[in-house]
């Protein structure tokens, strides 16, 4: 029996943006249960979204739908694809725009067919840790001097309502001394995404930019693994390259995206 090609109906419950179905129990074969992560198809009659195994109790599974519910009845179909979420990989992917589910969003090429690496990487519990040193400039003379970004740390950046952080951050992701920026942008309404891309597009820089974009209008839920793709993206490509520059934008409204995820407590 292949596992995605199984449609379970037996919808128990659908409240917010969870769907909990009751599977099941399968004995003796491995191949055919479904792991925390795993994503599945959520079909109805006149939508197709994408959902994540976010709770197992024993026959009962709980579905993170990251378009939302709405519209979804009880009479929809739901198959498990026995995969986590991936994200490409690839040369391809430099001079790209991806949105909050790794599919290409600015007009492109298709991508389908590329390698792709998972987004669900291992518990780590170091017991030595090598402290950073090899410095990534800037060109900032307020951060290199005062406050400068090493590889494996980060730089919290703060503003509030008026300020040019935008502008800001564009310079830094152009000015970076690194080989590769790898931008993620959380509910971005359409001028900002706008702009990062123009300004990336005319200083020249864009042909080794990566960007993964959830937008204002774009399900809220979808915000919480637009990092995870960034990272993940990072941490490959961090083998292989020496220096890599990185930043979130408009972090906060990850929170907004938590109040719908189920069973989060912080972001």
């Amino acid at each position: 029996m292949i596992r995605h090609m199984v449609r379970h109906h037996n919808i128990l419950s659908i409240v917010g943006n969870i769907i909990t179905v009751s599977v099941p129990e399968t004995e003796g074969n491995s191949d055919a249960i479904t792991r925390f992560g795993d994503l599945a198809m959520v079909e109805d009659e006149f939508s197709t979204s994408i959902a994540q195994v976010i709770k197992i109790d024993r026959n009962e599974i709980a579905l993170q739908v990251f378009s939302g519910t709405q519209g979804v009845s009880n009479a929809a179909s739901i198959r498990f694809l026995g995969t986590a979420m991936k994200v490409t990989y690839s040369a391809d992917i430099l001079g790209r725009i991806f949105n909050s589910l790794g599919e290409p969003m600015d007009g492109g090429s298709n991508l389908a067919h590329d390698p792709k690496v998972s987004i669900d990487g291992p518990s780590v519990n170091p017991v030595k840790r090598i402290l950073a040193s090899k410095m990534i400039r800037t060109n900032v003379p307020m951060i290199d001097v005062f406050n400068c970004l090493v590889e494996s740390q980060k730089i919290p950046i703060f503003s509030v309502s008026g300020e040019p952080y935008n502008p800001f951050l564009a310079r830094i992701g152009i000015q970076t001394d690194a080989d590769i920026v790898v931008f993620a942008g959380l509910g971005l309404i359409f001028d900002d995404y706008h702009y990062f891309r123009t300004q990336f597009e005319e200083a020249g820089v864009f042909a080794r930019t990566v960007m993964f974009c959830n937008l204002a209008s774009d399900p809220i839920v979808e915000r919480l693994i637009v990092l995870d793709m960034a990272l993940a993206f990072c941490c490959r490509r961090g083998e292989a390259c020496a220096g890599i520059g990185y930043r979130y934008d408009c972090l906060c409204r990850c929170h907004e995206g938590s109040r719908y995820f189920y069973g989060a407590s912080t972001c």
